[in-house]
């Protein structure tokens, strides 16, 4: 009896069979890839988004917490459709780039193209299409339509088409869609301010729930006292129970700092 090419089999039967369960485990649960984009990340040679795939990578790689992502500087190429991307996106929608523990500090270039189909449903403290900006984040040229977002109930919830709260700065930026109202701090552009806005314009239709928030308006839900708006407009039509649709502020719902 030949023992070495007995064993020699079994462990090429056990090396196969280890083979087949990794392939298994990557098949059920999914592997994250990092983003492989074009550019350097840089000022000068700025990350590009090229395709609706790269701007869902970049939202995976807060989620996946790839460092490198966090500062760097982007810059849209095209308008994209993320209604492109839905086999493949999250059950509750877009997933907003950045987020309580890790802030979005780069600096995203939008080139005045448009991005179409974010909806948000849910899930997620902080809704838009940056979970939050942070103090060194600045979000310039960019033009959103056809935004859905319904957040989840809480009091502590914020959400806005570009982000639920804003530290740094945003300028030169549209917005357009639909938000229902049902937390805190809710607004066409930001949820809560903490930051720069200048030379914005929201259009909204705005759903006020039976759960109505505290702090919900038209352009911003909560522009706090480090807050400051300016040039900026919006276009606002809000549905629901005619006494809760009175006492929400068509521009802010609460502002503590400046707007002019």
């Amino acid at each position: 009896m030949n023992t070495r090419n007995q064993g020699t089999g079994f462990f090429w039967y056990l090396g196969t069979a280890m083979v087949f369960f990794i392939l298994i485990v990557i098949l059920v649960s999914g592997v994250y890839s990092s983003p492989v984009f074009s550019g350097r990340g840089t000022e000068n040679q700025p990350y590009r988004i090229e395709k609706e795939e790269d701007l869902l990578l970049l939202s995976r790689a807060f989620l996946h917490e790839k460092q490198q992502y966090y500062d760097a500087y982007y810059l849209l190429t095209r308008d994209l459709d993320l209604n492109q991307l839905e086999n493949v996106m999250d059950k509750n929608g877009w997933i907003p780039i950045g987020n309580e523990e890790i802030h979005f500090n780069g600096f995203f270039d939008g080139d005045g193209k448009v991005i179409k189909n974010i909806h948000v449903l849910g899930n997620y403290a902080h809704s838009g299409l940056f979970g939050i900006i942070g103090k060194t984040g600045r979000v310039t040229n960019v033009i959103l339509t056809e935004v859905f977002i319904e957040p989840r109930e809480g009091s502590a919830i914020t959400a806005g088409m570009i982000a639920g709260s804003n530290y740094g700065k945003i300028e030169n930026v549209q917005v357009q869609g639909k938000m229902i109202s049902k937390t805190c701090c809710v607004g066409g552009m930001v949820g809560v301010n903490e930051g720069t806005i200048s030379d914005g314009l929201a259009t909204v239709k705005l759903i006020v729930d039976d759960e109505l928030g505290t702090m919900i308006g038209g352009f911003v839900g909560r522009n706090s006292s480090q807050g400051f708006i300016e040039n900026s407009n919006m276009e606002v039509v809000i549905k629901g129970d005619q006494n809760l649709a009175g006492a929400v502020n068509q521009f802010a719902g609460k502002n503590e700092g400046k707007i002019r």
